[in-house]
């Protein structure tokens, strides 16, 4: 099992990141194409026929969706993603899987557990948890969070880790650019609990940094936590022994359908698309973002949808249901 040594200096280093160099409004692409570019990129399929084919248009139903040009035959693999955030559940942090990639874990007597009793599956996993597990403000979050059995203020909190490291590497941030891109709902009303867990994300990590604040403020927060609450996906591997959350960046753009022509596994923590039919060129690729057997009737499905996404499905399920 993994043994790792210390590299805590490092990552102290990354908290203290400084951004005052980056122009506020200039800091985010300005550049759409750019932004498309990055998020297309997190497609990691090996056939660049099927990267090549897929495309981002607008539509009047649906705003805009995915395409495909070219013919899909069933079976076909169209997307393997992995997430730019993930968490995995509290009922699995059993040190039987491996919190960074949620694969299984070989527990032997004579390993020695890491921080916050994590135990990983290989020495890459536990290098890159690091980021995260190796601060002590991020373990006083996760313990905070876990005891609330929250997941996504603790994803917004990997997300600003992810950030301050393109900043420190790159002296920019593509992530912090495309997240806005994800949903264009605007948040009227800001509950209480959003402002005490910003406060306390903002307390650990950049306290005393104006310009983090600026970066990371209240309203950003808020933006962040709608993008969880429409984006983020279940994760459930094929053994049924990990669930968590996690936030996909290319797989956000897929649209709903009862009648989906893609269909969505976990491999690990990895997001893997198929075609569940021929598709033809031309023809929108959706998903389904619910499991129907675990409701009554059509009805509830679209119900459900229209509370918890904001559309009603027109698929040739939904046609015709009055809700």
């Amino acid at each position: 099992m993994i043994r790792l040594i210390s590299r805590t200096s490092t990552y102290n280093k990354l908290i203290s990141t400084k951004l005052t160099k980056l122009n506020y409004s200039t800091a985010r692409d300005k550049s759409l194409d750019n932004a498309y570019k990055f998020i297309f990129n997190q497609n990691l399929v090996q056939s660049e026929d099927i990267r090549n084919s897929l495309e981002l248009k607008e539509t009047e139903v649906d705003h805009r969706g995915i395409y495909t040009n070219n013919y899909i035959p069933k079976g076909t693999v169209v997307s393997q993603e992995l997430p730019v955030s993930a968490v995995l559940s509290q009922d699995r942090l059993n040190n039987s899987n491996c919190p960074q990639c949620f694969g299984p874990v070989e527990v032997k007597k004579d390993d020695e557990k890491l921080t916050n009793d994590h135990m990983y599956c290989s020495d890459e996993c536990a290098y890159d948890s690091m980021l995260y597990h190796q601060i002590k403000e991020y373990q006083e979050l996760q313990t905070y969070f876990r005891g609330e059995i929250r997941q996504y203020p603790l994803l917004i909190t990997n997300i600003i880790f992810e950030v301050l490291k393109q900043f420190q590497q790159q002296k920019q941030s593509p992530l912090y650019t495309v997240l806005p891109l994800l949903s264009f709902v605007k948040q009227d009303f800001i509950p209480e609990l959003y402002k005490t867990d910003y406060n306390m994300i903002k307390d650990k990590l950049f306290k005393d940094d104006v310009n983090k604040q600026k970066y990371f403020d209240l309203n950003w927060y808020c933006k962040v936590m709608s993008i969880l609450d429409i984006n983020s996906f279940k994760i459930v591997t094929n053994d049924l022994k990990a669930t968590g959350v996690g936030l996909y960046l290319f797989s956000s753009f897929f649209n709903h359908s009862c009648d989906a022509n893609l269909q969505v596994e976990f491999r690990k923590v990895g997001m893997e698309l198929s075609a569940t039919r021929d598709i033809l060129p031309g023809e929108q690729l959706y998903i389904s973002y619910l499991d129907r057997d675990k409701f009554e009737n059509q009805k509830e499905v679209k119900k459900f949808l229209a509370q918890k996404y904001g559309f009603k499905c027109n698929c040739k399920y939904c046609k015709g249901v009055e809700i």
